[in-house]
């Protein structure tokens, strides 16, 4: 008998000790009863919409709904689990989420809500599990070409490939790498205002990387789909002292070069302080 009890109040310590709030970064199960509720509510409303019909369960904070997303809660991990997907997080109901998303990112959580027959918070609820798991994401993009901006694309070969992606990470202007199995084992793709600041990245600052023996460079000048057009690119960054990236000189169009006459970045005038600090 003492053994049970000591057990049971292990037990209520271990629960007493999962995270509380709902937006918790670690996104773990709030407790056993909460995921037993997810899931036996995912069981019975599969069961329920093939004869037209929606079961209300009670979680375990007592909150009652009828659908499985706003009891579900994930377990911290990078990947999805077979429990994240019998809980739902690919059902029937998010990939007509997804995919509506995918046609037009702009339509409204009331819209959403029609096209799946849930009510506009259910809607809110699984978008917000969707972006906390990292299957779907948010970010705002810029078609670049609307911005008087080239892309190229450079084919690396290097001995530490994790050097020349440290160093592409702090370049303003570099929106994406990518690395292969092949003697040219990186591809870096850059935004740029001019020719000039391209020859920069590559001669004197790119070439200059331990490990570095080859780049090949071409300029895109279309791409099948229109959705390749647009980027993730900080429009907002400041001048430094220093180059980002940690090779001098500056690029003559970076944007944080304080003797930047670039159109796409505001000009030093307009930012307060000159310098970051």
């Amino acid at each position: 008998m003492a053994v049970k009890d000591e057990r049971k109040r292990t037990e209520n310590d271990d629960n007493e000790s999962l995270p509380k709030k709902k937006g918790d970064a670690s996104r773990k199960v709030e407790s056993d009863e909460r995921l037993a509720a997810a899931r036996e509510m995912t069981r019975r409303v599969k069961s329920s919409e093939s004869i037209g019909e929606r079961e209300t369960v009670r979680d375990s904070t007592g909150k009652e709904s009828s659908d499985p997303a706003e009891v579900l809660s994930y377990n911290g991990s990078d990947t999805i689990t077979e429990d994240d997907f019998s809980l739902g997080l690919l059902d029937e109901t998010n990939r007509t989420i997804i995919g509506s998303l995918q046609e037009n990112p702009e339509i409204s959580q009331t819209a959403l809500a029609e096209k799946v027959g849930l009510s506009q918070s259910s809607v809110a609820i699984r978008l917000s599990r969707l972006v906390s798991s990292g299957l779907i994401k948010d970010p705002i993009s810029v078609d670049y070409r609307r911005l008087g901006l080239t892309m190229a694309r450079i084919d690396v070969s290097a001995r530490e490939s994790r050097l020349v992606f440290d160093w592409a990470r702090n370049c303003p202007l570099c929106v994406n790498g990518s690395s292969v199995l092949d003697q040219i084992n990186l591809t870096l793709y850059f935004v740029t205002e001019d020719l000039e600041t391209l020859s920069c990245i590559i001669d004197r600052h790119l070439m200059k990387i331990d490990g570095v023996t080859k780049s090949d460079c071409q300029l895109i000048t279309s791409w099948a789909w229109e959705d390749s057009l647009h980027v993730h690119l900080d429009l907002g960054v400041r001048r430094t002292e220093t180059p980002p990236c940690g090779i001098a000189p500056f690029c003559p169009k970076c944007p944080q070069n304080p003797d930047y006459q670039g159109k796409v970045w505001p000009p030093i005038s307009a930012q307060s302080p000159s310098f970051e600090e």
